[in-house]
């Protein structure tokens, strides 16, 4: 018999499921012991090989200490990784597995994950329109027969993270308009696992939102707009071919807190120069993402075109006389 193979793949939620149905798919049958809690299995027909199921982040260390010859892992965990471990690693392939399912909204969603208690959340609404009245499960209900109406112009996505298993925010596609091919996108977060990977989770979750638009709706453009102290994100929406329109001012106001809002737009041309120059694939991954993130200046674009929009109606218009 040939020497042993060890493969490590996730140990929980979707990541193990894609795992094992990727080998099961290619020919590659796992077998699962009953006995030994599911931590361990085997390849049918395949008596050198031997599965251990692991946490994703333990599969990183054990491919670098080399006591995994093979895993399935993300690669923001590789980047992620103490160097040397990633000196050591070869990537032999790339897995779209994604890190978020966009799902169907249900009224499992508010019985279970309490999709209505994320619109009572003062840190989560505080730039939005909700939370000036309470939000019940009733009004959620409402909320959700309202979308299957006929002539409904709106597409809501609950955002379910493969390694967290239940829905933590959703994204949406409003004021689809068929005659002039346009739509107005937003992300909520309600529940935060991890900061950091929320963050991912909503950029992926409207990257994926803005793709159906214009692959699957024919939409021409789809914008957006962002009260200007979390105008930053703008940076970011760079990325995916989003670019500032124009400063709307005075037209967000929460108590006694008014603030200026910053739109910006994606066309289907810009839309197709990111996803051409990544070969096909806008949404580019959690881990090159995280470079491409690297690249973009600290500064914030919505306050430069906020301060270049004054700087020239202050030019323009001083030697006009109001009175």
């Amino acid at each position: 018999m040939k020497d042993l193979i060890t493969i490590g793949l996730p140990s929980k939620g979707r990541l193990r499921d894609k795992s094992i149905s990727f080998f099961n798919n290619s020919g590659l049958k796992i077998i699962q012991s009953e006995k030994e809690r599911n931590y361990f299995g085997t390849i049918k027909d395949k008596a050198n090989i031997k599965i251990i199921f692991l946490h994703a982040k333990e599969i990183i260390q054990r491919l670098g200490d080399g006591t995994l010859d093979l895993g399935v892992s993300g690669l923001d965990l590789l980047k992620e990784s103490n160097k040397n471990f990633q000196e050591k690693i070869n990537i032999q392939k790339k897995l779209d597995f994604g890190n978020a399912n966009l799902v169907i909204p249900s009224a499992r969603a508010i019985v279970h994950d309490k999709w209505h208690s994320w619109f009572n959340d003062p840190e989560t609404n505080r730039f939005l329109d909700y939370g000036l009245f309470p939000n019940t499960p009733e009004k959620q209900i409402d909320f959700l027969s309202s979308l299957q109406e006929p002539g409904c112009r709106r597409l809501v996505l609950l955002i379910v993270p493969k390694d967290v298993g239940h829905a933590i925010g959703v994204v949406s596609l409003s004021n689809i308009d068929f005659i002039h091919r346009s739509a107005e996108t937003a992300v909520v977060i309600g529940k935060r696992p991890s900061a950091k990977k929320s963050m991912f989770w909503a950029i992926e979750a409207k990257a994926r939102i803005v793709q159906h638009g214009f692959e699957n709706l024919g939409l021409r453009r789809i914008g957006g707009g962002q009260a200007m102290p979390i105008a930053i994100w703008q940076n970011y929406q760079l990325l995916f071919g989003f670019r500032p329109e124009g400063v709307k001012r005075a037209s967000f106001a929460k108590g006694y807190e008014v603030f200026d809002c910053v739109n910006s737009s994606c066309t289907y041309d810009d839309y197709l120069r990111v996803k051409n120059l990544r070969k096909g694939d806008y949404w580019p991954g959690a881990a090159s993402l995280l470079e491409l993130m690297r690249s973009v200046p600290k500064t914030s674009i919505a306050t430069l075109v906020q301060e270049a929009i004054d700087d020239v109606v202050k030019k323009f218009t001083k030697g006009i006389k109001l009175s």
